[in-house]
């Protein structure tokens, strides 16, 4: 049968809704209860429930009416806080990764490009187009990227309750980034009494230790209640250099071959002096004239950057989250709600590449050489080109320091009115994530330039920057030719930095919500709820000086992100019931909602949805929903810093009398003369990227069908079977190219003015400005299919079996950006080089025991193989690296392939109840060891993080109550 909560009678006079969600926060609750822990342990404590009331109602992510049916018209995973304590993760986002919905994102195996987050990627659309709630309330963008995508690892895994994904999209329920679904993590409340939960557990290798404390107190009474959790988590590095497979760039290759991903930046450096061409230092040789150089091998000379790197990221993690409520009357509750969390985690890359020449084609800031006068240049003519690996500085960390404040206060209650029942909520959420990044490892071109230019060693041998008659204060000259350990400590001192990054989102808003029954028709009650929000949201990325001017060596350019935006936004939300309790029509509901949103920065915009529910029996529920969608603009996508570069481009317009009509009329329509005057004085061109602040949201439409099966004949077994579908229309886009926007423009058969206003030319036809910023360009049309199967077997003599089964099957995933090519379908396809893996199958599998005192889970995880692309891996040994090496596209070009194999790990835990009040479990992750599999193209490791490092990983848990 269906299974759904328990319905009471609707409208009881006697009664008002007890348990309401939202809480009061530790720090401010002695100010609503004085004393509260004290005062409510003394009162009788009624049996009651954050999420369910008197009547049996629940509200299921999805939808904000109260409802007696627990399947809607919406396909919605729970995770229970039994589903969590029976894994060995830290974190909420390690165990969302794993769902069979989830796609590949940041976590904390991705160091290269890490920020050591970690977040969820429902139906691969990217993190920004998932919607993360807590408690129903959104939460807060990642301060370290400003693009939207949340950091689960700020809220605490031992205060969460329960965990619910809904696979569809709900911008009408939700608002902004609600297009793959919404994870909505709901945190414990209605708790009496003190937990103590312990884990701790390091790799079968000995490395990775990893360990986790939560306290959880709480008290409750009639009036109301008060929960804390304090929780502590720390995870320790694994080295790339730990592991085989990643210990060296391309595994199974000579790690000195530059042709199989070795560096060709060594630390016995690679200089070009006028008539030698690149040459390296011999290993051994005192670097002291030319005999002691020989020229650069790429096949020998490459240098082994991979152990330096982490293998898995270390952070740790302290919070504190206070709630709690208190009736102020028998018709209003105070609620309030206080989170602090503070993260430190770090990534390491390998030493900084020191790059510099002449001419500046290492950039702007590295636009010179080592001088024929510098007293360490062996050469005795200019060295116009240098790349030299600072093994000296022990590798470019960063350091991070993330601090989560959040605040909720607010009121709510219940009322009747004309004999239907009511309940509203109004309040105020306050959000604000800070982080702090050290940069250390990185140098100061300016000073590096300096200390390479002249230098002379006065009488007593001591060398100085500068000439005799001009000495340069505070410079020491860089010894770059003589090897490793050549650049002593005081050269370091002279020219290494540490960065100082700032970044800062903040979010506060307003809300307030009304629900109830609207209507009596004849098939049950018309519920309703409606509500109005208003938001701001506003951050910035505030990089080091030297960073922004482009004079950090071994780090990036970047330019400062400063802004923010308002929205108000309003929603209403029916459930119309239509049948029941008829033959063939056990029930038969509707579901409607809107959401209007009004945004700052580009106007408004109006979303809808559509559901219903057939329940044709006892046993039978079929749904389907219609979903409108949006994301909004980010505030890195708006208000990101722009720089200009100088692409070569080929301009269509020169010469225009040369061109096609098509073009020449084209380009006349944009100013240029048509007699041909304009000739294009390239081949570069000032071309401006970066941020965009006229860009407008991504739209979607989400569609879904699908079937709920419960046959009385097998009493336990409940499946789900749902078709879904994802179309997302303009994709906001950056860096197109400034050649791409130019063909688009005049050539391409079918033009996109949208691009040609990217482009500013003065009469005479020359461009006087050319825009490649972030734009709305490009379609995503995702499909699949997700079936789910629960079935709890009678109870036998030996215990209780359960089985959870939930699979993914992904059908298409086309991606199309008009002129760029046909649409590609990613399905089963991977480019490991830049993180993107996109299965066709995931599956997760849990079969669990209990008896007595005893209970077990078995675990199982499914990836489908994946074919990732090997255009990144080098020529030399492509052929060898990559299973299909010698594969080539329909026009005959080279498109080199490797499958990677389909994989499956397998999890186990055993537990026992003890008899004081306790509870004991130990368990690993990857029991039979399995290895990752090969990814030739995979930066630095040779395997994409999404897989489990090699080795398996064991943990204990102990749980005290008292």
């Amino acid at each position: 049968m269906i299974h759904s909560p328990t319905a009471l009678p609707r409208h009881p006079r006697q009664s008002r809704e007890k348990a309401l969600s939202g809480a009061i926060s530790a720090a401010l609750s002695a100010l609503l209860f004085a004393n509260p822990l004290a005062a409510l342990a003394q009162t009788p404590t009624p049996a009651a429930d954050a999420t369910e009331d008197e009547l049996g109602a629940v509200v299921v992510t999805g939808s904000r009416i109260r409802s007696v049916d627990a399947e809607t018209a919406q396909p919605v995973l729970t995770i229970t806080r039994e589903d969590l304590a029976a894994t060995g993760v830290p974190t909420i986002g390690d165990y969302l990764q794993d769902i069979a919905a989830g796609g590949a994102t940041l976590n904390t195996q991705r160091n290269n490009a890490g920020t050591g987050e970690t977040r969820v990627n429902l139906r691969s659309l990217g993190s920004a187009r998932t919607l993360v709630l807590v408690n129903g309330r959104r939460w807060i963008g990642s301060a370290g990227s400003l693009d939207g995508g949340v950091n689960l690892n700020s809220v605490p895994l031992s205060a969460v309750e329960r965990i619910e994904v809904l696979k569809d999209g709900a911008s009408a329920v939700y608002g902004s980034d609600a297009i793959a679904g919404v994870v909505n993590i709901i945190l414990r409340s209605d708790f009496d009494g003190t937990e103590l939960e312990v884990t701790t557990g390091q790799t079968s290798e000995g490395d990775g230790e990893t360990s986790s404390a939560g306290l959880t107190m709480g008290a409750r009474s009639d009036r109301g209640s008060v929960f804390i959790n304090a929780s502590y988590v720390e995870q320790k590095i694994i080295g790339a250099g730990d592991r085989e497979i990643s210990r060296v760039p391309a595994f199974g290759f000579n790690p000195q071959d530059a042709a199989a991903g070795a560096s060709p930046t060594s630390p016995f450096g690679q200089f070009d002096a006028a008539g030698r061409g690149r040459v390296t230092l011999i290993p051994g040789r005192p670097g002291t004239a030319p005999s002691d150089f020989k020229p650069f091998n790429d096949r020998v000379d490459g240098y082994n950057f991979a152990p330096e790197n982490f293998l898995q990221t270390p952070f740790s993690r302290y919070s504190i989250f206070g709630s709690g409520r208190y009736e102020v009357s028998d018709e209003i509750t105070a609620v309030s709600e206080v989170l602090y969390s503070f993260e430190s985690n770090e990534t390491l890359l390998a030493s900084t590449p020191l790059a510099f020449q002449s001419n500046g084609g290492a950039g702007a800031g590295a636009a010179f050489g080592i001088s024929r006068d510098s007293v360490f240049n062996p050469f005795g003519s200019d060295i116009t080109r240098v790349r030299r690996r600072l093994v000296e500085t022990g590798g470019r960390s960063t350091a991070r320091d993330v601090t989560t404040f959040r605040a909720l206060f607010g009121l709510s209650g219940a009322f009747d009115l004309s004999e239907k029942y009511y309940t509203w909520d109004v309040g105020y959420v306050f959000t604000r994530s800070d982080s702090v990044n050290n940069v250390n490892g990185a140098v100061n071109l300016a000073a590096v330039r300096a200390a390479v230019g002249p230098s002379f060693r006065d009488a007593a041998g001591v060398a100085f920057c500068g000439t005799p008659n001009a000495v340069i204060a505070g410079c020491l000259p860089l010894n770059l030719t003589q090897g490793p350990g050549s650049v002593t400590q005081a050269m370091l001192n002279n020219i290494s930095i540490t960065a100082h990054d700032l970044f800062q989102t903040r979010q506060e808003y307003l809300y307030a919500n009304l629900t109830g029954d609207l209507l009596e028709l004849p098939a049950g009650i018309l519920g309703m709820a409606v509500g109005v929000e208003t938001r701001k949201e506003s951050g910035f990325d505030s990089p080091d000086a030297f960073a922004a001017q482009g004079l950090l060596g071994g780090l990036n350019a970047r330019l400062p992100t400063n802004g923010g935006y308002d929205v108000d936004e309003a929603y209403a939300e029916f459930r119309v019931p239509i049948l029941a309790d008829q033959p063939f029509a056990k029930g038969l509901e509707l579901s409607l909602a809107g959401r209007t949103s009004d945004y700052s920065t580009f106007g408004d915009t109006t979303n809808l949805k559509a559901g219903i529910r057939y329940q044709p029996n006892d046993e039978v529920v079929v749904r389907a929903s219609f979903a409108e969608g949006f994301r909004a603009p980010d505030i890195s996508n708006l208000f990101g810093g722009q720089a200009d570069g100088f692409p070569n481009i080929n301009d269509p317009c020169s010469r225009l009398t040369a061109q096609d009509p098509e073009t020449q009329r084209r380009c006349v329509a944009t100013g240029v003369p048509a007699n041909g005057s304009y000739i294009f004085s390239g081949p570069q061109q000032r071309v401006t990227g970066g941020s965009n602040a006229n860009l407008q949201p991504e739209t979607s439409t989400s569609q879904s069908i699908g079937l709920v099966y419960s046959p009385a004949y097998i009493e336990g077994l409940n499946t789900t079977l749902d078709f879904w579908r994802v179309n997302v229309e303009n994709s906001i886009v950056g860096g197109l190219g400034a050649q791409f926007i130019l063909d688009q423009c005049y050539v391409q058969t079918v033009q996109n003015p949208a691009l040609c206003q990217q482009i500013t030319r003065a009469a005479s036809g020359e461009i006087i400005s050319f825009f490649d910023t972030a734009t709305n360009i490009g379609t995503t049309d995702v499909r699949g299919f997700d079936l789910g199967l629960n079935y709890a077997l009678p109870e036998l003599d030996f215990g209780r079996f359960s089985l959870a089964w939930d699979t993914t099957y992904l059908s298409d995933y086309v991606q199309e950006v008009p002129g760029a090519g046909p649409p590609d379908n990613l399905v089963g396809e991977a480019d490991t080089a830049n993180f993107v893996v996109t299965w066709r199958v995931r599956s997760k599998l849990d079969l669990r025991w209990n008896s007595g005192n005893w209970n077990a889970r078995l675990g199982a995880r499914f990836f489908s193989s994946v074919d990732d692309t090997c255009t990144s891996v080098e020529a030399g040994i492509v052929g060898l690296a990559c299973s299909d090496g010698a594969r080539t596209d329909g026009d005959g070009n080279a498109a080199p392939e490797h499958r990677i194999g389909a994989v499956t790990y397998f999890d186990g835990q055993v537990g026992y109840e003890l008899p004081w009040q306790a509870s004991i479990a130990i368990g690993g992750n990857n029991l039979f060891r399995k290895d990752p599999p090969l990814a030739p193209a995979a930066f630095g490791n040779s395997f994409d993080p999404s897989y489990d490092i090699p080795g398996s990983f064991y943990y204990l848990r102990y749980t005290q109550k008292f």
